[in-house]
């Protein structure tokens, strides 16, 4: 069998040669040269919300209770000051202290009158620092003797905390979206005007 041998035209073979000498003079890259370096901006937005922890559907004239808690963290590298943290609990519940950090700040202030006004100077919250008050809430006993709820609807167990700070010159504030809870008919409850379900206790 004769070897067939294919024979390349001069032109071409210039051709060749010429592509590989510009090849060969254009700058080489690395691969981590050649890939677009995706750059992550980090946005140094404090974090501030209250949750509450308990039944969101409750019955009426039975004793529910919440843990709630509320968090400001500061994400910067320049202290929050002036910060004060504050919360209306309404009337048809109670509300008391469970814990708070940083624990070098004064105490929360619990003002139950009708409302429960919840006022925290928490003061200076250093770069990356975090402030958090814990508490408790829980339906009231009204005055016939009756957990609160006493009428099935939707309540209104929070419209939600504040809180104020300074950093860098300028004032901020921020609010955490309302919590609402649902009472409903409870099927089991006594009737009768003589059926008490609690002993009222001062606040």
């Amino acid at each position: 069998m004769k070897l067939l041998k294919r024979i390349v035209p001069k032109k071409t073979i210039i051709i060749a040669v010429a592509i590989f000498l510009v090849a060969a003079s254009l700058p080489t890259f690395s691969a981590y040269e050649a890939h677009v370096i995706n750059v992550r901006v980090r946005f140094e937005i404090p974090s501030f919300y209250k949750n509450c922890v308990g039944e969101k559907t409750v019955n009426i004239h039975e004793y529910n209770e919440w843990t709630c808690e509320i968090l400001l963290k500061n994400p910067k590298q320049t202290p929050m000051t002036d910060v004060v943290i504050t919360d209306t609990v309404p009337g048809e519940f109670r509300a008391a202290l469970i814990s708070y950090t940083p624990n070098s700040a004064p105490a929360p202030v619990f003002n139950a009158s009708g409302n429960t006004q919840i006022t925290w100077n928490v003061g200076t919250l250093g770069a990356g620092q975090t402030a958090i008050l814990k508490f408790k809430i829980w339906g009231r006993c009204n005055n016939g003797g009756h957990w609160e709820f006493t009428t099935a609807g939707d309540y209104i167990l929070n419209e939600g905390a504040t809180a104020t700070w300074t950093q860098d010159g300028q004032t901020f504030q921020k609010q955490s979206p309302g919590i609402n809870v649902t009472a409903i008919e409870n099927p089991d409850h006594p009737t009768g005007r003589d059926h008490v379900d609690c002993e009222p206790i001062s606040p």
